[in-house]
């Protein structure tokens, strides 16, 4: 059977963009949090299956990159009008390090803006590219936190659902070098998707290697469903010669479809089941988990409980994909 492939470029093409705008405000209705968005870029070269930053607004996001050459000069004039004590995170809709960073150094002069400010900001990544700037998030370890997106350590997988994100290992390689240089670093477990990633095995050894490599802390949330991500999953399946995948979903998703805006949300017992495991986990491994930038992060995050849900704005028993 043919490998299914999302994206039609084995190499995006990459198009220079001027910003009119690059500061992005949120507010985290539920968690009482408010702050700020920087995507220094638009599209990823990761290329995810389950990429919540795809859809009408962005159709060749697998496909093409668009730079943002000018982002410092439009955050140095556009920071001082939020104010400095709003924290900034970047990389919640593209990631901040994918290879096109190593060249054009965008996410470097926007974090030494930031850093001359005094701003305290928070990198979402799935990169390893991010020790390019150890020397400036080591100087300033006190006020930025970086937290590697890992959705699983079982390579053979990953390599199927994110196929150009950096390796496990070599991720918490980076946490143990960032770490003994003093800097916060974390874990998001997003998304978490039935019959691919929430072996429960799997992610008790994901969270004793985070514990090994001296993780700060460890956050989850559960996938949440759009037409066209479920479109691109279910082609996933098919060609994976696991259509029976497809009928796990269809229970967790739409036999009690919960729906806000565009997404649909798992059963709550599936996401309690999952969540709850982990938490657990963490507490044996005396992790935090939770967000520790948040006021209100102690508390269990119910449902969906991914930061990156609220950035945006809006049990399973089968044999997993391998």
């Amino acid at each position: 059977m043919q490998e299914y492939k999302w994206w039609k470029n084995n190499f995006p093409i990459i198009e220079i963009k001027k910003a009119k705008s690059i500061l992005h405000e949120f507010k985290t209705v539920e968690l009482v949090d408010y702050g700020l968005a920087i995507n220094p870029y638009i599209g990823c070269q990761h290329r995810c299956l389950y990429c919540y930053a795809t859809y009408e607004w962005a159709p060749d996001f697998y496909d093409k990159i668009y730079v943002k050459e000018n982002a410092d000069k439009i955050l140095k004039v556009e920071l001082p009008l939020h104010g400095i004590s709003t924290p900034v995170m970047i990389g919640t809709s593209t990631d901040s390090y994918q290879p096109v960073e190593l060249k054009f150094k965008i996410t470097r002069r926007i974090i030494e803006i930031l850093q001359k400010h005094q701003v305290t900001y928070y990198i979402f990544t799935k990169s390893t590219a991010v020790l390019r700037d150890l020397d400036l998030h080591a100087k300033y370890k006190d006020k930025c936190f970086i937290i590697w997106s890992l959705t699983t350590i079982d390579e053979k997988i990953k390599r199927k659902i994110e196929p150009f994100a950096a390796s496990a290992s070599k991720i918490f390689e980076a946490m143990r070098i960032m770490r003994k240089n003093g800097i916060t670093c974390g874990i998001n477990i997003d998304p978490i998707m039935p019959c691919i990633n929430d072996d429960k095995a799997m992610l008790s050894e994901l969270l004793l290697k985070a514990k090994e490599a001296d993780c700060s802390f460890v956050s989850s949330g559960i996938l949440r469903l759009r037409e066209d991500i479920w479109q691109r999953m279910k082609i996933f399946f098919e060609s994976e010669g696991r259509k029976n995948i497809i009928n796990v979903y269809e229970k967790i998703y739409f036999e009690e479809p919960k729906k806000i805006g565009y997404y649909y949300f798992a059963k709550e017992e599936y996401c309690e089941e999952i969540t709850d495991f982990i938490i657990e986990q963490c507490k044996r491994l005396d992790l935090h988990y939770g967000f520790p930038f948040l006021s209100n992060s102690k508390i269990k995050l119910n449902f969906q409980k991914s930061l990156l849900e609220y950035i945006h704005g809006q049990a399973c028993t089968c044999t997993s994909i391998h």
